[in-house]
């Protein structure tokens, strides 16, 4: 898979994440893929703690938590690895929108399906949020 053939595969995650879409989530991760927020525990509803699957973490998000847009911003990759620098306009189910800056350290198999797709979020949104 090319750079641009990965990046493009990262854009399209985000496309269907702005639409909800869980099955098409779904089919974009490795039947052992996971997905997580990076970091300790967050004080946040639709976080899980867990080691869930990769599904079932991201379904919890969208659950609580709408992406109006996505932007990439820049990215490094290497091999099948990559590093993203986004901006995302996020907002709580019936909340206002923040514009938040996500980090996302992203593993692909040779299937073109996520391996690992490890998520941090800016700290401010998440300090937002915890006081809300």
């Amino acid at each position: 898979m090319t750079r641009d053939e990965f990046l493009a595969r990262i854009d399209e995650a985000y496309g269907y994440r702005v639409e909800g879409n869980v099955e098409a989530i779904r089919s974009m991760f490795a039947p052992d893929g996971i997905f997580r927020i990076g970091g300790g525990r967050l004080p946040l509803q639709g976080v899980l703690h867990a080691e869930p699957s990769a599904v079932a973490a991201i379904s919890a998000l969208i659950d609580n938590y709408v992406f109006k847009s996505v932007q990439r911003l820049g990215a490094i990759v290497e091999g099948n690895k990559a590093a993203v620098l986004s901006r995302a306009e996020i907002a709580p189910l019936n909340g206002p929108v923040h514009s938040v800056e996500l980090f996302d350290l992203v593993t692909i198999g040779p299937d073109g399906r996520f391996t690992s797709f490890i998520q941090f979020i800016d700290a401010g949104f998440i300090a937002t949020l915890a006081r809300q």
